[in-house]
């Protein structure tokens, strides 16, 4: 009976998201497809978090929903406060039911609302070299940096309270690539660290260098310290845009704790037309997420289809063994979502999902989430 239930929730949920001919948001996948650098739309050169003016007026308003506003009417959206100071705003809310489907697992179904996301954001730019950013978010999160931008050889230097730059920044917080590395967990807590970044932009690419301390808190006093490397390089080949990069990353806490993380990995994607794709694997030595002594290996990717302006499609792989010398134990993941962006501010995001934990216990899952921003 629990299985019958399950595949007529998975049923309606792909009939949801043909009949809304709507995936789940994640800005590299945008990158990817233009060819272009996380920041051609947003403040920080890794992704995420606030928009620039023109990520925020002309990509938002112009390039992304079914409804675009033509130029004229763009010039009334204007998230400045003067000259030199920028608000912006993120918000999501979704609603999502879980079943279990595996045999012998007693554990219980559920449903939930959950606010993700509440993030404000402020830009204060003293001149067209210096950005103080502040993010202030829900459960404690926040980010503040000061970043030195346009310095020789295209280059930036951040200071302060940020997410280091490591592979795919994807929107999706249970990609195996953000949540078994830190960089995302449940709803994209984590990864904040206190520390200084430097980056530039070769013909082509980007490359980055952090040093950070290990661990964040409200007062992030690790005397240990992590290493966050990035590299990717873009190869446009005619109508065919192509990246290929490399991450690695070590943290040794401090205070006389153990908890040493070591892991690197590749990760790359590709364009042509209406169809991107994203993927990257990790291999993991020292991590509080694999077993002492052991090694691991985790992957994760997604393959994206545009169906028309502002409606896309996507689904996503994940797969995680923490333990390479067993032969149990494994995670991996499935999941069809849609993307439905009907004006310039405004994004639906119905999705469903199937999981398989470690300790075999299978579950599936559907949502919809609401996304707003500015």
């Amino acid at each position: 009976m629990r299985t019958t239930r399950s595949l007529w929730m998975l049923l309606l949920t792909f009939l949801f998201l043909s009949i809304g001919n709507n995936s789940t948001f994640a800005t590299p996948e945008y990158a990817m497809q233009y060819n272009q650098t996380c920041f051609l739309c947003h403040q920080s050169p890794s992704g995420g978090g606030m928009r620039n003016l023109y990520g925020v007026q002309f990509f938002s308003y112009a390039d992304l929903p079914w409804n675009v506003k033509d130029f004229s009417e763009i010039g009334a959206i204007n998230p400045m406060i003067g000259e030199n100071l920028q608000v912006g705003v993120d918000f999501r809310n979704l609603y999502y039911v879980t079943q279990t489907v595996s045999e012998g697992t007693n554990a219980p179904d559920h449903n939930s609302f959950i606010t993700m996301q509440g993030d404000i954001y402020l830009a204060f730019t003293p001149n067209d070299k210096t950005l103080v950013y502040f993010d202030k978010g829900l459960r404690g999160t926040f980010e503040a940096f000061a970043q030195f931008q346009g310095l020789p050889w295209h280059s930036y230097v951040k200071v302060g309270h940020f997410q280091p730059s490591y592979g795919w920044r994807v929107d999706d917080h249970k990609a195996y690539t953000r949540q078994f590395t830190g960089f995302g967990g449940e709803q994209n807590v984590g990864g904040f660290e206190d520390g200084v970044e430097y980056g530039f932009f070769p013909n082509g690419g980007d490359l980055s260098v952090a040093v950070t301390n290990g661990a964040a808190g409200v007062v992030d006093g690790d005397q240990g310290k992590a290493i966050t490397a990035r590299g990717l390089k873009r190869l446009p080949l005619g109508k065919l845009n192509l990246a290929v990069g490399a991450s690695y990353r070590y943290a040794q806490f401090g205070g006389g704790t153990a908890l040493n993380q070591r892991w690197g990995g590749l990760f790359g994607g590709l364009s042509y037309g209406k169809i991107s794709y994203l993927g990257g694997a990790d291999y993991i030595v020292d991590s509080p997420w694999i077993d002492a002594g052991e090694n691991g290996i985790l992957a994760s990717n997604i393959l994206r289809y545009q169906l028309g302006r502002g409606v896309y499609l996507n689904g996503h792989y994940d797969y995680f063994d923490p333990n390479l010398d067993k032969q149990s134990g494994v995670y991996w993941r499935m999941k069809v979502a849609a993307e439905l962006i009907p004006y310039g501010y405004l994004r639906f995001l119905p999705a469903v999902e199937f999981n398989h934990s470690a300790t075999d216990r299978e579950y599936i899952s559907a949502e919809l989430q609401v996304h707003l921003w500015f």
